[in-house]
């Protein structure tokens, strides 16, 4: 059945099928969008552009909330195009929902046919403005530059009709390929300066003497965090950002978090490295700022060291600032959470909350005072290690799989609901000893502080994004 469902739909090769099912998520996405598409169809034929652009819809856009009205306008031919769906696509990538279906419809080129003859217009005129260049590479003149200027033109054209009238014009200048034209081409060797490595990937150099390469030049903009692959918009999502860019000014801020519990290693090295280096090269800052959220391996040599590492590889942090100098205000949030109903003190053990099919805590629906109360002794040491946690109210089916502790992970504070502050009993003198609570969700939450505007992060530490929005959400909201 499943089978015959990706055929119907997606023109699948038996090949093709056999694949796909060994993917049972990829699968899972493709039946709900072939689904979908029985829905509006009923017994209308399929355009032919639907099954390329329905694999794509399906595959490019994690979020189905908005899969029915793009599957609309594809099995009404109103897209049928490889940039007009990707126009889509990127169009609730800063929308929750199409308020003005007008506005949608102007951003998609929803509407907007180009003809062939305004194809082969532009195109003519390309080929003269470069026709010296072409006669003289021949074959080997970079088509793709020539597609692309057509592109900026004809922003709606389809990409197929564009490439065979490029390729037709050229072959009608220089006529069949000839076996000069089928010959290896001869690799020019360039001159580099002595000592110099031969760069293997585009690297973006800027006037205060950073590079930037690889994955870093595809970042997104100061501002633009929405537009990367992804990214969960809420409603609150363009408020913050907006707040974001008049608090920084909208440069570029970082922060380099090492925790002063050891002397830096090889991966601190590259951290430090990448955060510092990011910064300068956007004309940004950069943040020194410790996690001394656990007291207990923390010493005094292991901040200077860490101070002076920092300077010998070359950097000077904007300023030097602590976890611990927001522990107040993290608090107070915790307060406000509980107190707009979006978090409560829970008393269940990790082997009570893995798994998928996990029961409500009894605890959940406990009085907003009672929480209170409690949190404020975890807070002053009075409940035993362990015995207490503070769990935002979230649900695996409104955010994700990782808000749950699964057979073989690790993660000590999971559980169907995020914990967000732990009761953890320290001894000492230090600023962090103060609090008996350990901070795991919320303690991203010092990246509002800092006002970093780029958070870089371990895997580890990525589960943990989601709940940072939910966290900033419910205290918006609140």
């Amino acid at each position: 059945m499943a089978t015959q469902i990706l055929q119907k739909y997606f023109n699948f090769s038996e090949e093709k099928c056999v694949e796909t099912l060994k993917n049972k998520s990829l699968t899972a996405t493709l039946l709900k969008v072939a689904e979908e598409c029985d829905t509006q169809l009923q017994t209308e034929p399929l355009p032919p552009s639907a099954p390329s652009l329905l694999y794509q819809l399906a595959t490019k856009m994690k979020s189905q909330t908005h899969h029915g009205l793009i599957i609309k306008y594809i099995l009404s031919s109103q897209i049928k195009s490889d940039t007009k769906l990707a126009a889509a696509i990127q169009f609730f990538k800063s929308n929750l929902s199409v308020t003005n279906q007008s506005e949608f419809e102007d951003f998609c080129g929803i509407g907007v046919e180009v003809t062939l003859g305004e194809v082969e217009t532009v195109v003519d005129q390309l080929i003269e403005d470069n026709k010296e260049v072409i006669l003289q590479r021949r074959y080997r003149f970079n088509k793709g530059e020539l597609i692309g200027k057509v592109r900026s033109v004809l922003k709606w054209a389809d990409g197929k009709i564009i490439k065979e009238v490029v390729d037709a014009k050229i072959e009608n200048i220089l006529g069949p390929k000839t076996d000069e034209d089928l010959a290896p081409a001869i690799k020019e060797h360039k001159q580099t300066p002595s000592g110099d490595k031969v760069a293997t990937k585009q690297i973006q150099k800027h006037e205060v003497g950073y590079e930037i390469a690889g994955d870093a030049l595809n970042f997104h903009k100061v501002g633009e965090n929405y537009t990367t692959e992804g990214y969960v918009m809420t409603p609150f999502t363009k408020d913050l950002i907006r707040k974001h860019l008049q608090q920084t000014g909208g440069i570029v801020v970082t922060r380099f978090p090492p925790e002063p519990n050891g002397i830096l290693h090889i991966g601190h090295a590259k951290a430090l490295s990448f955060n510092f280096g990011y910064a300068k090269a956007n004309g940004g800052i950069c943040y020194l700022r410790f996690d001394d959220t656990n007291p207990e391996k923390e010493e005094k040599r292991f901040f200077t060291g860490i101070i002076e590492m920092v300077k010998w590889m070359g950097h000077t942090p904007y300023k030097i600032t602590h976890a611990s100098d927001n522990f107040q205000q993290l608090y107070e949030w915790g307060i406000q959470l509980i107190k707009s109903g979006d978090a409560y003190v829970d008393h269940q053990k990790q082997s009570e909350i893995q798994g998928l099919n996990v029961a409500a805590s009894p605890w959940r629906d406990r009085p907003i005072e009672e929480s209170l109360k409690l949190f404020q002794d975890m807070k002053n040491g009075l409940i035993e290690e362990g015995k207490a946690t503070l769990r935002m109210k979230v649900s695996l089916f409104v955010c994700c799989c990782c808000l749950r502790v699964l057979p073989g992970m690790t993660d000590s504070d999971g559980g169907e609901e995020r914990a967000v502050f732990k009761a953890l009993l320290f001894n000492g003198d230090t600023a962090s000893r103060a609090w008996k609570l350990m901070y795991r969700v919320l303690i991203q939450l010092k990246f509002v502080s800092d006002g970093s505007s780029v958070k870089l992060l371990g895997i580890h530490e990525q589960k943990h994004s989601f709940v940072y929005e939910l966290s900033l959400e419910a205290r918006i909201s609140a």
